[in-house]
This record gives C-alpha cells, sequence and structure tokens, in this order.
C-alpha cells in the first residue's frame, strides 16, 4: 500500500490531463470517429452524501470509465456500509478517483512584492480526496434503474431556447451559413432543423452556441481571431458546456459530428500538454455556462407555474429540473426562521410559567422561622434572561 508521502508526491492534476489528451488522442486516431469526452447515463454523485458532482469532477469521474453513478470516498463507504448494515470493501487492486475542491486565494502584491491597489482573488482547485466507484466495492448492492426524464428532450431543447431568448435578450436568426455566436449582438445564427440529419444534433450543436452565448454574462474573454489559442480555448470550453446541458437536458450529445471540434482537436491537444490546469480552467467555465442556463430555463418555467400559465408538459419538465436556487434559499431561510421563532416562543413560555413563591410558602417559612428560630437554607437560582422576546 502506497504510504502518505508517496500520495503528496503525486500530481493529481497532471494525472486527470494526462487521461484527457489520451482520450483525445485515441478520437484523432480514429479519425474523429469515437467521441473523446461522454458522460454516463446517470449524473455521478456521492451516496453516501447526495453530492453531485460537476465541473472537474464530473470530468475526472466519467474518465474513470464506470458506468454506475455512484461514489464514496474510503471514509464514506465505511459510514454508508454501518446505516444500511453493508459490509463494503475495495476490492483489491482497485484505484480510486481523484476529486477536487475549489479555493479562492486573495492576491494583494504583485509578483515584485508591490502592493496592489486593488486585490484580486484567484480560484484554484486543490485535490480534496479519493473516491471509488459502486463497481469496485464488494458488498454494494445493485443500482436501482431510475426510470429516464419522461420529458421529450426536443421539448426541452425549446423551452430552453425560449428561456434565454426572453430572459437574457438572446437573438436568434436564421444562418444558411452554419452556426455561430456574435457577442456583440448577443445574437445565436442557426441553420433550419431540416438541414441536420436529425433532431437531436440540430439541439446538440445550439447547445454549442448557447455555450458561447454565456460568455459576455460570465465575463469570459470573447475576443481572439479564429484559430488563436483564445479562441480555441473558448471553443472548448463551448464544448464541454453542451455536453453538460445534453446530460442535464437528455439531449444526444454527438461529439464528431462538430466540425469545429474536429479542426480544434490538435490546438487544443498542445495547449493541455503545455498547462496541466487548462482543464480545471475550461471544464469549471463550462460548468458556470451549464448552470446558468439551467438556472434562467428554471425561473422561467417557475414563472409560469407561479402565473398559472404553465402546462402540464412545462410543470413536468420545471418538476424534474428542480426550482430556482433562490426559492431553494428562500424556502431554507424562511424555514430557520420559523425554527428560531419556535424557539423563541418555547423560551418565552418557559419564562412566564416558571414557578414563584406563592403566599402559602411564604407563610411556611415565616412559620418555619417563628416556631424553629430559623428558616431553612434556601439556594437562589437565578431567574432566567428574557433575551429577546418576539
Amino acid at each position: 500500500m502506497a504510504t502518505k508521502k508517496e500520495f503528496d508526491k503525486r500530481d493529481y492534476h497532471q494525472e486527470l490531463t494526462d487521461k484527457l489528451v489520451a482520450k483525445m488522442e485515441s478520437a484523432q486516431n480514429l479519425k474523429w470517429e469515437k467521441p473523446w469526452f461522454t458522460l454516463p447515463p446517470m449524473a455521478p454523485y456521492n451516496v453516501e452524501t447526495g453530492t453531485r458532482y460537476s465541473g472537474c469532477n464530473l470530468m475526472s469521474t466519467a474518465l474513470s470509465g464506470h458506468n454506475d453513478p455512484r461514489w464514496l470516498t474510503f471514509n464514506g463507504m465505511r459510514s454508508y456500509g454501518k446505516k444500511n448494515n453493508l459490509d463494503l470493501k475495495v476490492r483489491k487492486g482497485e484505484k480510486g478517483t481523484p476529486i477536487f475542491k475549489a479555493f479562492v486565494k486573495e492576491i494583494t502584491e504583485d509578483k515584485n512584492g508591490v502592493e496592489l491597489d486593488k486585490p484580486r482573488k484567484i480560484v484554484f482547485m486543490a485535490y480534496a480526496g479519493t473516491v471509488f466507484n459502486a463497481e469496485q466495492i464488494d458488498g454494494m448492492p445493485p443500482l436501482e434503474q431510475q426510470k429516464r426524464r419522461d420529458f421529450n428532450p426536443v421539448f426541452a431543447g425549446e423551452q430552453l431556447k425560449d428561456s434565454l431568448v426572453e430572459r437574457t435578450k438572446l437573438e436568434l436568426v436564421e444562418s444558411p451559413r452554419g452556426a455561430w455566436y456574435r457577442p456583440t449582438t448577443h445574437t445565436v445564427g442557426m441553420p433550419k432543423a431540416e438541414h441536420f440529419k436529425s433532431e437531436a444534433l440540430y439541439y446538440d450543436t445550439l447547445l454549442h452556441e448557447f455555450g458561447h452565448s454565456t460568455g459576455p454574462a460570465l465575463n469570459r474573454k470573447m475576443e481572439g481571431l479564429h484559430g488563436s489559442e483564445s479562441y480555441a480555448y473558448e471553443e472548448l470550453i463551448a464544448e464541454l458546456s453542451s455536453c453538460f446541458m445534453a446530460a442535464e437536458l437528455g439531449v444526444h450529445h454527438d461529439q464528431y459530428a462538430h466540425d469545429q471540434n474536429a479542426a480544434y482537436l490538435n490546438s487544443w491537444l498542445k495547449a493541455l500538454k503545455d498547462d496541466k490546469n487548462l482543464i480545471f480552467k475550461a471544464s469549471n467555465a463550462a460548468s458556470r455556462a451549464s448552470n446558468y442556463q439551467m438556472e434562467h430555463l428554471r425561473e422561467y418555467l417557475y414563472e409560469l407555474n407561479m402565473k398559472h400559465t404553465a402546462t402540464p408538459q412545462q410543470n413536468e419538465l420545471l418538476e424534474s429540473i428542480g426550482v430556482p436556487e433562490r426559492v431553494l434559499k428562500q424556502l431554507h431561510t424562511e424555514k430557520a426562521e420559523e425554527q428560531l421563532e419556535s424557539r423563541q416562543e418555547e423560551r418565552a413560555q418557559a419564562i412566564e410559567v416558571s414557578p414563584t413563591p406563592s403566599m402559602d410558602a411564604r407563610q411556611f417559612l415565616e412559620t418555619l422561622k417563628t416556631e424553629q428560630g430559623m428558616a431553612p437554607q434556601v439556594i437562589a437560582r437565578p431567574r432566567p434572561s428574557m433575551g429577546m422576546r418576539m
């Protein structure tokens, strides 16, 4: 077994990059007939905590080659096994998959030690631990096959399009010269749907352009000429974003059908080999782009629901993808306030009904004092503080 010191020497960032490079080179050798990155049928998650993996963790788990979406840390496996009365053990010889956590560092000085006028923050991904897939764990119960979302992916794609057009003022125009996005006018151009080999391919391509359309709102640099490194990097973000969104909406993702992907494959490979942190930057940017789109879709459907103008199909889609994040936060806040108010009421009631010496008791003490010449010792207990009474 490897020692802690040996684990500390591992370069997990480089290992993840090497896995992705190998996948890309394999696709390249097959003349782009095989996708270099695919997601499992269900989004990967930690079965013990319920945490759903996203960004570079989604990529790290997906590149492991396992089809079961359930993952556990070593300690999580013990806890999960104990809770569910399971004897779980990692199969001998199995290797774990690294997961990462985002940390924010504030930079107050430049590289020469000169204090900056305005501090800036950088986000970096650090190794956070190792997880094992359910397929690697003996004693793990079989995966219960969950019913596939019953909404139509074409319908989901149309709802996303409507939400981005209405909420972000995105302009969608017909384009006979291919698919594109123009940041200066916030416009997406798309050929007619009937010009694609399938509806799925149309929406898959549309998701790629929607990924680009999030750039201005998320403060990505949308500059650089066609063929430049910055242009290729933006293409990588849009491609990963479309992959993440395809998984969210149930749209079939077909990477090798995207001409721009094949064209940029060599530049992506070179950039990844030169910078082991590039895939972390790209996958996290793509995850933000995906979350941005999904929140607009949730807000759009939620508003229709609150106005009682949503169709049954729209309500089913909302139920499947969940309510907006702000609504969840509001519900959590209201629940916390209710719990606080309940505790304060209980405390106030306890104070109001706290016993005080009755006249009979005082008379009894006086009687004892008179008869015995002394009163029994009484230990004084402080009255609870009123605090804030609501």
